[in-house]
């Protein structure tokens, strides 16, 4: 998802902020920490919530912002919600092509070079009903347009804590 943000949105500064769920923070470090491997200006600001991130991708005059939170979804589950320059929404096309990305599996490596994973190899289920959704044997996630919010959330859910580490 990352990769897939700095190449079609071109994320050259990001806001990233976290809520209190218990897997945010490690969520965030990852997602920062790939963000600057990739040359991204990072602007974190820890814990905040979705409207505090909006206003920081404005007041620091950042590409997007990413709010790593549980918002709707409760303890168990977690989210992005992911804004261009000036807290725009990601416009139809875009999310469609953060889609095909996923679905693709095909990602921006260092050095400008291409690598292709194929996460359908181990996936125990892929479900297009709602989104994209696909399960592998100890975790899984939904990407989808937001029914509440001009947003793309990416919902990811574990067996246990660790296996969203993995």
């Amino acid at each position: 998802m990352v990769f897939a943000l700095i190449n079609l949105i071109d994320f050259r500064s990001v806001v990233i902020g976290f809520d209190d769920s218990s897997s945010s923070l490690r969520l965030s470090k990852i997602a920062r920490e790939t963000y600057i491997s990739f040359g991204v200006n990072v602007i974190d600001i820890g814990l905040t919530g979705t409207e505090q991130m909006y206003a920081a991708v404005s007041e620091f005059n950042a590409s997007g912002g990413v709010a790593i939170i549980a918002s709707h979804q409760g303890p168990r589950y977690n989210g992005i919600k992911i804004v261009k320059a000036s807290s725009e929404s990601l416009s139809d096309l875009e999310f469609r092509k953060i889609r095909e990305q996923v679905e693709l599996g095909a990602y921006l490596a260092s050095n400008n070079s291409v690598r292709c994973i194929n996460p359908r190899e181990e996936t125990i289920k892929v479900d297009m009903s709602d989104g994209l959704s696909a399960y592998f044997e100890n975790w899984g996630f939904n990407l989808r347009k937001s029914y509440t919010e001009k947003l793309v959330r990416l919902n990811v859910e574990a067996s246990r804590d660790k296996a969203l580490l993995e």
